[in-house]
């Protein structure tokens, strides 16, 4: 019995692996060749991220989402593996040249690097950030049920709501679907931080009754159930600009936003900083610590040594008093409650 278990997953690793090589040489087979010629293949390695491939390749870590929109058949950037192939260009476009590449050939002439302006990235899951409020939203609708009384909805079910004011809502009017954490207490100094808003997904309105309207989940993000609310949808573009700050600001980690205790690459995590203090969308910021040590040679109890940078975040989104960031690169997993600072200016 055990004998066929292992050679049904046998079976089924080699379909998976099949379809993946299968997908990967359609998509080759799909580039035109002034296209390949811009591009080439790169295998991946062990320990390898998407960030520091594009340290390697472009000396810019910061164009990750770059490569990964070029290799759609990578569904989220944290599952990379040693022997994956990703497409990527010789030069990026706009004529930044990348760094050589091990073991690979390269043209022959390159354009010299260009200005390109004020640098961006994009951020393709920028409306699955979600968001903190002082209160909890009150939403301008409800869920009522899938069509056919599914429990947990997902991307093209069909879904009933009930708004609040029915006169309002027309067809082609698109929604986002919300789900209200507990109250959120700062992790440093205990007070009152607000609510986190986790965005499930967006529905689309089929048909408008006077007591309630049929949707379709066009965007899936996280299970929808009844009772879930809705807020006007706001679309947000996916493009970037980085800058930095132009003064010192401090802060704190509140939370990550799926409630993990343990912070990494490329998760969302908000800070307590925001619109009043100052922060924009594309400051950057450092996750930092200050080491310490029992003094030798003095009476003071302790020493604090040279501040370490654990971690770096970007922010993709601001409110009143809270930002919300990508981390873009750690050196180590951190925690609610560590310290961050700004990137300023030179």
């Amino acid at each position: 019995m055990k004998q066929k278990a292992w050679v049904w997953v046998l079976a089924g690793a080699l379909l998976l692996s099949g379809g993946f090589l299968s997908y990967v040489w359609a998509q080759e087979q799909g580039k035109t060749s002034t296209e390949q010629e811009k591009t080439y293949t790169y295998t991946v390695k062990k320990g390898d991220t998407l960030w520091d491939i594009s340290e390697e390749l472009y000396h810019d870590p910061w164009v990750w989402p770059k490569v990964w929109e070029w290799n759609q058949y990578i569904t989220n950037p944290h599952w990379i593996y040693p022997g994956n192939r990703l497409r990527v260009y010789y030069e990026l476009p706009g004529g930044v040249k990348p760094a050589p590449a091990v073991s690979m050939p390269q043209p022959t002439t390159v354009a010299p690097p260009e200005p390109l302006g004020p640098a961006h990235i994009t951020f393709k899951e920028i409306d699955q950030v979600g968001f903190i409020t002082p209160e909890p939203p009150q939403g301008i609708g409800l869920v009522l049920g899938e069509r056919h009384q599914k429990v947990l909805i997902s991307l093209g079910d069909e879904v009933f709501v009930q708004m609040r004011h029915p006169s309002e809502v027309k067809v082609g009017d698109r929604y986002m679907v919300i789900k209200t954490s507990e109250k959120i207490l700062h992790p440093i100094t205990n007070k009152e931080v607000g609510y986190l808003n986790t965005i499930l997904g967006v529905l689309e309105v089929l048909e408008v009754t006077p007591s309630h309207a049929l949707t379709r989940v066009v965007r899936s993000y996280f299970p929808i159930e009844e009772g879930d609310k809705l807020m006007p949808y706001r679309e947000h573009s996916p493009e970037i600009v980085l800058q930095d700050a132009t003064e010192p600001k401090e802060g704190y980690v509140i939370l990550a936003r799926d409630r993990v205790r343990l912070m990494a690459d490329y998760q969302i995590v908000f800070l307590d900083l925001g619109e009043e203090q100052g922060i924009q969308t594309g400051n950057r910021f450092e996750v930092y610590r200050e080491p310490r040590a029992t003094s030798l040679l003095s009476r003071e109890p302790e020493i604090i040594l040279t501040a370490e940078p654990i971690a770096e975040l970007l922010v993709l989104s601001v409110e009143k008093d809270t930002a919300a960031a990508v981390v873009t690169s750690a050196k180590s997993e951190f925690i609610a409650g560590e310290r961050v600072r700004a990137v300023v200016q030179n």
